[in-house]
């Protein structure tokens, strides 16, 4: 285990930066600190050098690839990252 970083819930996401170089991918699970409650399963795998087929940005940019379109990159446009990866997460 690398690390344990509180979530906080205000944010779209949580962030842990790591530093080192010794790793080639990443999961991650939660707890709950303040109950019993037990870990939850492994996320993904996290590629340490691409996106996955998985993440939300490769999801993102193929529906707006067969919706043959872009992504507005203006953050105050229609069809912007805030307002996509909003959507994806509903």
């Amino acid at each position: 285990m690398l690390d344990t970083v509180d979530i906080d819930c205000s944010n779209q996401q949580t962030s842990y930066d790591y530093t080192g170089s010794a790793y080639i991918y990443f999961i991650s699970t939660y707890y709950r600190s303040d109950t019993t409650e037990d870990e939850s399963g492994a996320s993904d795998e996290i590629s340490l050098a691409t996106f996955t087929s998985y993440s939300v940005k490769k999801i993102i940019e193929s529906g707006v690839r067969k919706a043959m379109t872009r992504v507005d990159e203006n953050p105050n446009g229609i069809l912007g990252w805030n307002i996509l990866i909003d959507l994806v997460n509903e």
